[in-house]
């Protein structure tokens, strides 16, 4: 990951959950999102690395997918 990670709000819980496929799971998630300092750089990661799946800067999949 890079530098921005260390700063992430979900650095310390960063597992499967923010992957996975319950839209439970996405509401929880954005709860660290919500209060993130680096939610801009977090997106802007999964746009370099064209990443399809999981929760990025507060952007679910299936946000995105719509």
């Amino acid at each position: 990951m890079d530098d921005w990670f260390r700063d992430a709000a979900c650095k310390d819980s960063y597992d499967l959950r923010f992957f996975g496929p319950l839209p439970e799971q996405d509401e929880a998630c954005i709860e660290y999102c919500l209060v993130c300092e680096v939610k801009a750089e977090c997106h802007a990661q999964k746009v370099r690395m064209l990443e399809q799946h999981g929760l990025w800067g507060g952007h679910t999949a299936r946000a995105r997918a719509t």
